[in-house]
């Protein structure tokens, strides 16, 4: 799980699109929100994912980037 950010990503700087769904309607979003962490690590992880993907649904309109929950900036290298 501690690499799905980093493949979540990488997909999505390559072209893959944000918002498809599966079989069930769902888009990544919605699956990521699903997600019941078993640590606190899983619990970090999955905050992280949800922000990154409700900032791909929702850009801000200065573009500016948010923190992240630490109060650091989020990067947007791989």
């Amino acid at each position: 799980r501690q690499q799905h950010l980093l493949v979540i990503r990488y997909l999505v700087r390559w072209g893959a699109d944000h918002q498809a769904q599966n079989g069930s309607k769902q888009i990544a979003l919605d699956i990521a929100q699903q997600v019941v962490p078993r640590t606190k690590q899983e619990e970090t992880t999955k905050r992280t994912i949800i922000q990154f993907l409700s900032q791909l649904m929702h850009p801000s309109a200065d573009r500016a980037m948010p923190t992240v929950a630490d109060g650091t900036k989020p990067s947007q290298d791989l």
